[in-house]
């Protein structure tokens, strides 16, 4: 648990939220367990990271920038920024190259079934 003084208490939350989620789909999905389950967990956490992004910068009046990979909070008082992993963004590229990659794989197992049946 993120139990540190002066943290938002829904910042605080929405972390912790997180960390388990990652947690509990590398378990989940090194179990094995059906595709469905690991897909929807990893919706489920790029939804709580947006949350978290937004009511982060609120909570501590920054400036939000998004840029490919990262989410950016600037401190306007200060010209102070700081950076963050946007697991957001990665979650869904991972999706879309696992869909992109089922399609392939379907592709060329029809293409092998085809064969055999000529």
């Amino acid at each position: 648990m993120n139990i540190v003084l002066g943290l938002d208490s829904t910042v605080s939350l929405l972390e912790n939220i997180q960390l388990f989620l990652i947690v509990f789909v590398l378990i989940v999905y090194g179990m094995g367990a059906p595709k469905k389950i690991v897909l929807a967990t990893l919706y489920l956490m790029a939804i709580l990271h947006i949350a978290f992004i937004i009511s982060y910068a609120k909570a501590y009046g920054l400036k939000l920038v998004i840029r490919p990979f990262l989410d950016i909070f600037i401190q306007t008082s200060t010209e102070r920024a700081s950076a963050m992993i946007d697991v957001a963004q990665i979650i869904i590229a991972i999706i879309i190259i696992d869909y992109v990659l089922s399609i392939l794989r379907r592709r060329k197992e029809s293409q092998v079934r085809e064969r055999k049946v000529k």
